[in-house]
Parts: structure tokens; sequence; C-alpha cells
């Protein structure tokens, strides 16, 4: 049996302990971030996406490549929907790797 992509994101933010820092990288208009209730959840994107009052949906705005956080920084990182749209995927996932753990 498939899972959908929430099924998938809401069995994920529960395995992370309570207070884990999440990283969504790419994350647009923020549609997981009620999965990472129990997280300290923070969001990048390339352009500044706004919430009704008109204030940014993200922590930080980058490239995906270069994300503005120390290594090691998160907890647990997430790109939905991502890889498909950078020119250097490999180069996207090993920026990944450097700023989860």
């Amino acid at each position: 049996e498939a899972f959908s992509n929430e099924e998938f994101v809401r069995g994920v933010g529960q395995t992370l302990n309570p207070g884990a820092v999440v990283l969504d990288i790419g994350a647009g208009d923020c549609p997981y971030e009620a999965f990472f209730a129990s997280s300290r959840y923070f969001s990048t994107d390339w352009a500044d996406a706004r919430d009704v009052a008109g204030r940014s949906k993200h922590e930080f705005l980058s490239s995906v490549d270069r994300l503005p956080v120390r290594s090691e920084w998160a907890d647990a990182v997430t790109a939905f929907q991502v890889l498909d749209h950078t020119a250097e995927p490999e180069d996207v996932l090993k920026e990944i790797k450097e700023n989860g753990h």
C-alpha cells in the first residue's frame, strides 16, 4: 500500500524528539510545518513567501546549495519537491548532509 506525502511526513515528524530542530529547505508556503509541531521548525527558500499579515514565512532566504546555517545545525533537514528544480542536485544533497546530523 502506498503512502501519501502527508502520511509520510506526519510519520517522520512523530519520530523526532520534542524540540528537535527541523530545517525545511525550499519550503514555499510551508505546507508541512504542522507535521513538525513538537519540533523547532525553520524554513528557507530562494523567494520570500509571506503570510496574510505580510510577514515572511521563512527564517532564511537562500539558495538550496548554500544554506545560511552552520554544519550540523539541524537535527533533521527536509527538502520536499526541491531536487527536481535544481541544476546540480548532487551539490544540494551534499549541502543537506553537511547541515543535518
